[in-house]
């Protein structure tokens, strides 16, 4: 007897249905790895810190909107009644999302780059303005069709105001691309592919799912960037003193060696720092007023820097204070500026008499002299200084004791 083979017969809506699980795979599969990644970074970043905070954010914005455009794609089509409503609330979602997203993409990049207390100086609110534009018009949108559209019969179209809200959202991460170039040079070796990275993937993404319509690569890649995020941050923890924030003394030799083999630099100046008193103020305050100390000297430093200054703890009560100046009498004024908002910050508090600092300051050239004797230079008028705040004191006990 011959055996008849029968074909299977897969039906249309099978095949559009196994269509669109293929095409929601990605979202699905960044969905998983991001939570994931989510959970670790909960529990392991420090949710004190503004980059920490961000990332966790933006974290928490894309794992929710994976499922939803997942959820888009699954109902798109589908002549069931109440689907068009579902997809009209579900797309206002995504648009309404998107330049929220990319916003505080665009924070994350430029607070990385620069000191937190710098970016707040320079601050400006266009980016919230056309944020909120993008989400206005996005919330106008079921009822006059702007950004999209969704038939009686399911099916999705892009709206007239659709190319302005991807100018827009990919906008502002081609801001953050521009400010990664321009401060490049206040970043270690190691940090500028991924910086590039974190800013190029999800526009690309984002590009290929404008020109490609039907492709999901726009959420899965930002999803996948955030991978890249989270291990730069820690690394950051890594290379970055942990109560203060100023660089580690290792981050800041590989800055300056690598400014030195670029020869990006002829000269500059540097200040080496010494915070008074921290051993009475520790013993007589308890060590949180120490931190308390320490953090605020750094944070003074921080809003009185240019955007390629870096500053970095050398040991418990040491800092040195890079400045892209050839300058040095304008690096005493911000000293003396410094100085003078740390005993304001402080006036309430028991150790406001005790805020100060010692410091030595010098032009560092590095064809003329190698950096280890120039540290122990400025460390020797720091040292000067610090002797004559220390007589001074003991003059001025001994005239009152009489």
């Amino acid at each position: 007897m011959m055996k008849i083979n029968r074909a299977s017969h897969v039906t249309e809506s099978e095949v559009d249905g196994l269509e669109s699980i293929y095409r929601i795979t990605p979202n699905v599969l960044a969905f998983v790895v991001l939570s994931i990644f989510w959970l670790f970074a909960y529990n392991r970043l420090d949710r004190r810190d503004n980059m920490s905070r961000l990332f966790l954010r933006m974290s928490a914005i894309i794992i929710p909107l994976l499922l939803v455009e997942a959820l888009t794609v699954l109902i798109n089509n589908q002549p069931v009644d109440w689907f068009v409503p579902l997809s009209i609330v579900l797309h206002v979602l995504l648009f309404a999302m998107a330049p929220i997203l990319t916003y505080l993409w665009y924070r994350f990049v430029t607070g990385m780059l620069q000191s937190e207390s710098m970016h707040n100086k320079k601050r400006h609110y266009m980016p919230e303005i056309f944020a909120g534009l993008v989400v206005f018009v996005t919330l106008m949108t079921p009822f006059f069709g702007w950004m999209f559209t969704v038939s009686a019969a399911n099916v999705y179209q892009r709206g007239p105001a659709f190319l302005v809200s991807v100018v827009i959202v990919y906008g502002f991460l081609f801001v953050a691309l521009v400010h990664v170039l321009r401060y490049r040079r206040t970043m270690i070796p190691q940090e500028r592919m991924p910086f590039v990275v974190f800013c190029m993937l999800p526009i690309f993404g984002g590009l290929l799912q404008g020109l490609f319509y039907g492709l999901l690569t726009m959420w899965s890649s930002a999803a996948f960037t955030l991978l890249f995020a989270y291990v730069f941050l820690e690394q950051r923890l890594i290379r970055t003193d942990y109560l203060t924030g100023a660089w580690r003394r290792e981050t800041f030799m590989n800055y300056l060696d690598d400014l030195i083999e670029q020869r990006r630099v002829k000269a500059l100046s540097i200040a080496y720092i010494d915070v008074d008193r921290l051993k009475r103020i520790n013993d007589n305050h308890g060590h949180a007023a120490g931190d308390l100390m320490l953090k605020a000297v750094v944070q003074n430093i921080l809003a009185t820097s240019g955007p390629f200054d870096v500053c970095a703890r050398f040991g418990g009560d040491e800092f040195v204070w890079l400045v892209h100046t050839e300058d040095t009498g304008d690096v005493k004024q911000r000293l003396d500026t410094v100085e003078a908002t740390l005993v304001n910050q402080l006036a309430d508090t028991p150790m406001a008499h005790l805020a100060s600092f010692s410091w030595g300051v010098g032009r560092f050239e590095p064809n003329r002299q190698s950096f280890e004797s120039f540290l122990h230079e400025i460390d020797r008028k720091m040292y000067a200084t610090k002797q004559a705040k220390v007589h001074l004191e003991t003059m001025e006990g001994a005239s009152n004791h009489e």
